[in-house]
């Protein structure tokens, strides 16, 4: 799905992290580790709440890398070996590419 099919659709907005001090407010729901990538190589971790936020998380420093906003409720979230991230429902799948 590219950029422009991206925001047409809504479905996700997109906010780069960097600080140590942000958190989840609601219940995780989901976590995928990266271990598929050569930039994660099992570093990075996506973590996804039930207020609909997905943060990914360096695991060495524990800061935030990026941060997702879902304007819908995903049920899986997967790392892809090209370092894409991958959100999705049974009935809409998203891929981002965050970095």
């Amino acid at each position: 799905m590219s950029a422009g099919q991206l925001s047409r659709n809504r479905s996700l907005s997109m906010s780069s992290g960097r600080s140590s001090n942000a958190r989840h407010t609601e219940e995780i729901q989901l976590l995928a580790v990266d271990t598929v990538s050569d930039r994660g190589a099992g570093r990075l971790v996506v973590s996804y709440d039930a207020g609909q936020t997905a943060i990914v998380w360096d695991c060495m420093t524990g800061d935030e890398v990026a941060r997702f906003a879902s304007y819908e409720n995903l049920t899986v979230a997967a790392w892809m070996r090209n370092g894409n991230v991958a959100f999705g429902k049974p009935e809409i799948p998203i891929a981002l590419r965050w970095y």
